[in-house]
């Protein structure tokens, strides 16, 4: 019974730590644990004009294109990994975006994107 209950206890020891480990790796999985939930965005930003069938990489280029990138001192960046992830926070309904992990001039950083109703809702963050 002590052996079963141990083994059990190693266990999910070993299973939560392999867990936490992954999760520690990977920006994305981090941010999206962390990011608020925003029903409406909490900054000031113009909507990218774009179909909600655009790619990420068409999202960042006309970004580009607009002078976005320039104003938030981005002079190069490289996209590392782009796909669909849903926010976490509790007590909110799951909101899903495309998230973009970039190498830039500044480091990398995370894109989140979202179509909507007036074109694409965009934020960047720091991957930490």
């Amino acid at each position: 019974m002590k052996i079963t209950i141990a083994i059990g206890l190693v266990a999910s020891v070993l299973l939560g730590c392999a867990h936490s480990g992954q999760t520690d790796r990977d920006p994305i999985d981090r941010l999206m644990t962390q990011v608020p939930f925003e029903d409406c965005p909490s900054y000031p930003f113009v909507p990218v004009d774009l179909p909600a069938t655009a790619t990420p990489a068409e999202v960042i280029d006309a970004l580009s294109k607009r002078g976005t990138l320039r104003d938030d001192q981005i002079a190069s960046f490289k996209i590392l990994e782009t796909r669909r992830v849903h926010s976490k926070q509790k007590g909110a309904e799951s909101d899903f975006y495309s998230a973009v992990l970039m190498d830039t001039n500044l480091g990398r950083k995370i894109l989140l994107l979202q179509p909507g109703s007036h074109g694409w809702y965009f934020k960047f963050y720091d991957a930490k």
